[in-house]
């Protein structure tokens, strides 16, 4: 279970990113630019940075000094490149101020990734990403295998950012932590994500209901939109204002309709057809108050059930 979330966050993660593009559906904008089209390079131009779950080969390459993994993901923000050659001197700065300013364990910028700590490789990826002042964060498990010190100074290192007016996006399976730091909180489960609701209004047992999928997977959620919403309204109110309508016919307002018998054999039976079969002279306006009748039944249960429907798939909308 735990191996599948992972799966589906880092999915995520990837296709904010840019890293995974191929046969995904819809559009990302920042800031009302659609970057959909970009890849990675492009998305951090406009704006987005990206700390993923695995920092070892993915956030950063062991191998490689601190300096060099500045250049990974800063050297267009931070002007650390140009021309197709790399600014070692300006990556060492770069480095040095992340290891002062998120009080970093290294014995300088030259020091390999690999000779950190978990809690202190972190502390520098945050610190290279936050520092480079992205319009947008996202963030796979901040704290994830890090100890209580350092777990600290990384949330609230993305809390100052957030304070600055960046947008910080966690994606995390620790839900203590995401009620600490976030503003709204989403679930996501089988590859769909839930509506976000304020952190201060949601109660665990609706998270829990969330996490379960169910509301989800069924599709309830979508009753909720809100165009699709009014347009169920306007067809809900025109169904009961007809139905009204020819509720409220009196039997009277029928007779300019009457079809008498001579009427109708004149006009559908073949010339020289007896004209008894056709019955009594109210015969026409029996078929059109018995049609008016089927008419009024059929809306009145179609009222009944959509009504139904869209009160319980609100119902439980708001729960997810």
């Amino acid at each position: 279970m735990l191996d599948k979330l992972r799966e589906e966050t880092a999915e995520l993660v990837a296709a904010l990113a840019g890293e995974s593009r191929d046969g995904l559906t819809g559009r990302v904008t920042l800031n009302g630019v659609d970057i959909t089209a970009r890849g990675v390079s492009g998305r951090r131009a406009a704006g987005l940075a990206t700390v993923p779950e695995e920092r070892n080969g993915h956030a950063a390459v062991p191998g490689m000094s601190l300096a060099e993994n500045a250049i990974l993901s800063a050297r267009q923000r931070r002007g650390l490149a140009s021309g197709g050659l790399l600014k070692l001197g300006k990556a060492s700065v770069y480095a040095a101020e992340i290891i002062r300013a998120f009080s970093v364990r290294a014995t300088g910028p030259q020091a390999a990734a690999a000779s950190l700590s978990g809690g202190n490789l972190q502390k520098y990826i945050m610190g290279r990403e936050i520092m480079q002042e992205p319009a947008v964060l996202v963030v796979a498990q901040p704290t994830w295998g890090v100890d209580a010190g350092a777990a600290g100074s990384i949330r609230q290192s993305m809390l100052d950012l957030a304070a600055r007016g960046s947008a910080v996006v966690v994606v995390s399976q620790d839900l203590d932590e995401l009620l600490d730091i976030c503003d709204r909180i989403a679930v996501i489960n089988g590859g769909r994500l839930s509506q976000p609701h304020p952190v201060g209004v949601i109660t665990l047992d609706e998270i829990g209901l969330l996490m379960g999928g169910d509301l989800v997977q069924r599709g309830l959620v979508p009753l909720l939109d809100v165009e699709r919403g009014h347009a169920l309204l306007v067809a809900l109110a025109a169904a009961w204002a007809l139905g009204m309508v020819l509720t409220a016919v009196p039997a009277d307002w029928l007779r300019p309709w009457d079809i008498t018998r001579m009427d109708l054999t004149a006009r559908l039976a073949p010339v020289g057809t007896p004209h008894h079969w056709l019955g009594t002279d109210e015969l026409g306006r029996d078929v059109l108050s018995r049609l008016i009748q089927s008419i009024r039944v059929s809306l009145v249960i179609a009222f009944g059930a959509t009504c139904l429907s869209a009160v319980f798939g609100t119902a439980l909308g708001f729960l997810a």
